[in-house]
């Protein structure tokens, strides 16, 4: 990308702030605020459409570089009282998850260009250097394992210009002998680095003074880090591996348990030498000494002593600030971005949302944009989508090839990807460019379609061309706020793909219904994750996925998540069924084509037939529509199951079926040594109307299945799919009894 950016927030209320950042390859760039409406370009619909808004921000910039440096460590800034000119010692438990990746540090000391660190390095040796450039170093002969607990220790005596490295394996094996030991000389750069950062967890700081950033970052977890004041001696250190204390004096004795939702490390040997946790690693997980018997790391804080670090790990890309914007009392509530262009075509899109004041509805309705799955989505690259081509058809590898060219060089991707090591991203921001799931134009390269955001405009331009008033709030102010947010509004419309949800949202969303507000349900899949966000910021979000249908899982004993101490996974599997709240339950998941629906002879009573006026028997969305090409409902499909939590008084008003055999029922329905599970044989798939009502005159419409919006501008907005919505919505804005019927 010759042309990005992000902003410090994607939503604000009127005379709040928000701040940009933009990289540009270019000497010039022009912004404008413009007001979004429909980004998808498919010549099969309504085409882009935006209005370009006069903003004080509006004008050129000059363009810079703004570069990214991923990677989590440890920084430790006040180690005065370790006098490195003389001698100490460093120990820890070690996990390496990818030693293979080159150069790795565990422990390192850096000033004016002097220093020493303990890494792994290039041929999987445990190495200690010091010096500019490795004057000096000691490498142990053996090599290190992969995925098994370590213990290591380093004894340094400059005075002497000794080192000494030990390495003991905590698993028999017959072919390594019990402790590994290596003793060398070392003639510079330890007693220059006194005083200067420490890092555990990487090798050195970047050389950028600007933003924060280091050089050869660890991959896997580090447990139990100690430092000592003078040289330990071979018994001590067998000591303090079969857990002792030496007599030496400790300090530092690092809490890599205490908050793990924090970023603080304190140091319980005292004063100074406390940690401060950069671009966060993966806490909350199981350590040296975790036995199996405990899997919520608060109640064995001691078996949770580790964090797992990993070189691509990103909180903040802390770019520099290019411009910011106010927004002013008198701009509607709606979906605005920073447009970026550049004179030789290349463009970007900061996208953001303007809500009502607070505790003030300034329409009947509201569209809540679902923040949550746009960042849990943000950069997805699904590594070997052209081994799915079997099952999808409409893929489209190389769409977006400059923005996933740019992801892949800064290492950006989301939690449906993996680390570097292999291991799943549990954390992702929002402090970085998000090219993919919030960008007006994005196309989904599974499928060739719209799918987030972009997909969300779909509705967006249908509410602006009937003429529905409308505000738009999001994920992030329901996280917030609470029911209160909701509260002023006859009916809440939920995004396209509202799929992650965190544990005060649901609340609020449960508290709403029973207190007669009223859903108006446009997703499919929804409800399905439980995801949390940082109290402090509320920019980066943690996900563990412990049951679903997932591309990766957590280790055992580290599926409870740091930010509140929840069970991560989804709703069903933690027992809060989502069919309770929407009534449906996630059933398919398929990229072919769609399907239409049919009404069933629920659809003509009385307490639910206003949803059908003007519609008669014919197949609901039985043509062309801006995703899979065909059929209203397709991609990730739901059912109403009273089994699994669908209310008993729901009436299913139309349902969708016969799919192919490329859409899948999703793992927590699938049961080993039964076949014919697909969507041509499994009456399960299927994608089903549902219409309920709830306490006080609320009510709940749910269209179960993701792609029902794309279908609404077909034929000039002139269609059954389009009346359908309509009637509800006018419906459930209007205040009072829906129908008079229970």
């Amino acid at each position: 990308m010759k042309l990005t950016g992000y902003t410090d927030r994607w939503s604000v209320r009127p005379g709040e702030r928000i701040r940009c950042y933009v990289s540009s390859e270019l000497p010039a760039y022009r912004v404008q605020l413009v007001k979004l409406i429909h980004g998808d370009a498919n010549p099969k619909g309504p085409g882009v459409k935006e209005t370009v808004i006069e903003s004080p921000v509006s004008g050129e910039y000059r363009g810079r570089v703004q570069e990214i440096y991923p990677g989590s460590y440890i920084r430790i800034d006040d180690t005065a009282r370790l006098d490195a000119g003389g001698a100490f010692t460093f120990a820890a438990w070690i996990k390496p998850t990818a030693p293979q990746l080159g150069r790795q540090a565990i422990f390192s000391q850096h000033a004016g260009g002097e220093g020493y660190s303990l890494a792994i390095n290039e041929t999987l040796g445990l190495e200690f250097s010091t010096g500019e450039g490795a004057q000096s170093k000691i490498e142990l002969p053996e090599r290190i394992r992969t995925d098994q607990w370590q213990f290591i220790c380093l004894v340094v005596d400059a005075k002497k210009g000794e080192a000494k490295l030990t390495h003991r394996l905590t698993k028999f094996s017959p072919c390594v002998e019990e402790e590994s030991a290596a003793k060398g000389a070392v003639r510079a750069g330890v007693s220059k680095a006194s005083g200067g950062v420490m890092l555990i967890g990487a090798g050195r700081l970047v050389d950028d003074p600007s933003r924060e950033g280091a050089l050869d970052c660890f991959n896997g977890k580090i447990g139990e880090p100690k430092l000592f004041a003078g040289a330990l001696s071979g018994d001590e250190i067998d000591a303090l591996f079969k857990g002792g204390m030496p007599k030496a004096e400790l300090v530092a004795d690092w809490d890599f348990s205490f908050e793990p939702a924090g970023k603080k490390i304190p140091n319980r040997a005292g004063r100074g030498f406390e940690g401060r946790v950069i671009n966060r690693p993966l806490r909350a997980v199981n350590g040296p000494k975790w036995t199996g018997h405990v899997h919520r790391y608060f109640e064995a804080p001691e078996q949770y002593e580790a964090i797992h670090f990993h070189d691509d790990d990103l909180e903040d890309a802390r770019w520099e600030e290019d411009f910011a914007f106010t927004a002013p009392s008198d701009l509607k509530s709606g979906v605005y971005a920073f447009k970026l262009t550049g004179e030789d075509g290349a463009r970007d899109y900061l996208p953001f949302v303007v809500c009502p004041p607070k505790g003030k509805a300034t329409a009947q309705i509201a569209v809540l944009l679902p923040t949550l799955s746009y960042i849990a989505y943000g950069n997805e690259s699904i590594a070997g989508l052209e081994q799915l081509s079997c099952m999808t058809p409409l893929q489209d590898p190389q769409l977006h090839a400059d923005e996933y060219s740019y992801l892949k060089k800064y290492s950006l991707r989301s939690t449906y990807d993996r680390h570097n090591d292999g291991s799943g991203m549990a954390h992702v921001s929002m402090l970085r460019p998000v090219l993919t799931s919030f960008r007006p134009y994005h196309r989904c390269r599974s499928f060739d379609a719209p799918h987030q955001f972009s997909a969300d405009l779909h509705l967006i331009d249908w509410l602006e061309e009937k003429g529905v008033s409308y505000d738009v709030i999001t994920d992030h102010e329901l996280h917030r706020e609470g029911v209160d947010i909701l509260k002023p509004y006859s009916a809440i419309l939920s995004g396209t793909h509202a799929e992650y949800w965190s544990m005060a949202m649901r609340d609020a969303l449960d508290g709403y219904l029973a207190d007669g507000g009223r859903l108006i349900w446009l997703s499919g899949n929804g409800l399905y994750w439980l995801m949390e966000l940082d109290a402090e910021t509320q920019t980066v979000c943690e996900l563990r996925r412990v049951t679903g249908t997932s591309t990766w899982q957590p280790e055992p004993g580290d599926g409870y998540m740091a930010f509140g101490g929840e069970l991560g996974g989804t709703w069903d599997g933690r027992g809060q069924q989502t069919a309770r709240t929407i009534g449906t339950k996630t059933t398919g998941v398929g990229f072919d084509r769609g399907r239409p629906y049919k009404r069933t002879p629920a659809s003509n009573d009385p307490r639910c037939s206003f949803i059908f006026d003007g519609v008669g028997d014919e197949l609901i969305g039985d043509f062309p529509v801006l995703m899979m090409n065909h059929g209203v409902a397709s991609f990730e499909i739901d059912r109403a199951d009273c089994l699994k939590g669908t209310p008993a008084h729901a009436l299913v008003v139309a349902s969708a079926g016969g799919y192919s055999d490329r859409y899948q029922a999703p793992m927590e329905d699938v049961f080993p040594f039964v076949p014919y599970q697909s969507g041509m044989f499994n009456p399960n798939i299927r994608a089903d109307m549902v219409f309920f009502e709830t306490p006080n005159d609320g009510a709940v419409f749910n269209v179960g299945a993701v792609s029902f919006c794309t279908g609404l501008s077909y034929n000039n907005y002139d269609n059954n799919v389009s009346r359908i919505l309509e009637n509800v919505v006018r419906r459930f804005a209007r205040p009072g009894s829906l129908t008079g019927g229970k």
